[in-house]
């Protein structure tokens, strides 16, 4: 596939290592965006967790603003043909993502 999901965050460090944790057990081959608005403190944590996952296309990208404002500064670095926006900070079942192509 060619996919990437973004999924925003803020100032919830436990639910990234989470979502990273499904992903990389599942083996996604695809790119997770993070849209974090987290406060300084959560997103340097939030990067620590990032580092450690070397087998996922990852961009962490701190954005301010509300979800939509968030979505419109991120859209640029979109360079998939597909895209899902989570609602939320929480994640997709990979088994799913392969009925969108």
């Amino acid at each position: 596939m060619d996919l990437s999901l973004i999924i925003p965050t803020k100032d919830r460090p436990k639910f990234i290592e989470k979502i990273l944790n499904y992903y990389s057990s599942k083996k996604f081959k695809d790119q997770i965006i993070f849209a974090d608005s987290s406060n300084y403190k959560n997103y340097i944590k939030n990067k620590k967790i990032i580092k450690k996952y070397k087998n996922i296309k990852i961009l962490h990208s701190q954005t301010i603003g509300w979800t939509f404002e968030s979505l419109v500064l991120i859209k640029k670095k979109i360079n998939t043909t597909f895209c899902l926006f989570s609602g939320d900070d929480d994640f997709y079942h990979v088994e799913n993502l392969k009925f969108l192509t």
